[in-house]
């Protein structure tokens, strides 16, 4: 399976941000969109996962063109998010947070639970599951958001600066978290300035080659 996209342009009213964007993103990869900043990279991934929508281009999902009504299905069963300090409910647990993922709807209450604990486990923040997320720190923030990605099966993670904020030791293991999600066979695209998760990529592509006038996020 691979994540393709052909042709892609973006504007913003009168302003160009980029334009002419091809690349296959291939299973197995870790792939990181690197430029300095306002070269849209933050735009480049959310429209390469559907949360923004191009002026010209297509994406492709193995050989299979993604429409605008396929975006419900994807972000169910094979898109999942990494961003961050967003994206997990404040106010409640970590194991509530898990608990949300459609992936463990219908599924009894002790094998969720168990899929829940190995998610945690491989994270390492299982001691953590019964804490109120707001509780966490960076670090057990992203980890967390990983095991829901985990639990979720999600086949191709979009990660929007997951190291920034963290210190050495956690930017390390959410870096080892990407890369192990690649290396078992996920697709990993991850918008970053991060020297680490740059060294740790299969590829990088950069983004302002395929700039146009104008700035962006």
């Amino acid at each position: 399976m691979a994540l393709t996209a052909e042709n892609l342009s973006k504007s913003f009213g009168s302003r160009g941000l980029w334009e002419g964007f091809s690349h296959r993103f291939d299973a197995g990869s870790l792939t990181t969109l690197s430029g300095p900043s306002g070269c849209g990279k933050t735009t480049l991934l959310n429209c390469l996962s559907l949360l923004e929508r191009v002026d010209q281009g297509r994406l492709l999902l193995g050989e299979e063109v993604i429409s605008p009504s396929m975006r419900r299905r994807l972000y169910r069963t094979t898109f999942g998010f990494l961003f961050q300090n967003r994206g997990l409910v404040e106010q409640d647990t970590v194991e509530r947070n898990l608990r949300l993922s459609p992936q463990l709807s219908g599924i009894p209450r002790k094998e969720a639970a168990r899929r829940i604990d190995e998610a945690l486990e491989q994270v390492g923040v299982l001691t953590q599951k019964n804490d109120p997320v707001f509780q966490l720190s960076g670090g057990e923030y992203q980890r967390v958001a990983f095991a829901r990605l985990i639990v979720h099966g999600a086949r191709v993670v979009f990660a929007d600066e997951p190291t920034a904020s963290l210190d050495d030791g956690n930017a390390r293991r959410v870096i080892e978290l990407l890369r192990e999600h690649a290396d078992g066979g996920g697709i990993v695209i991850c918008a970053t300035h991060d020297a680490a998760v740059l060294a740790a990529a299969d590829g990088t592509v950069d983004v302002s080659s395929f700039a146009t006038q104008g700035t962006a996020r």
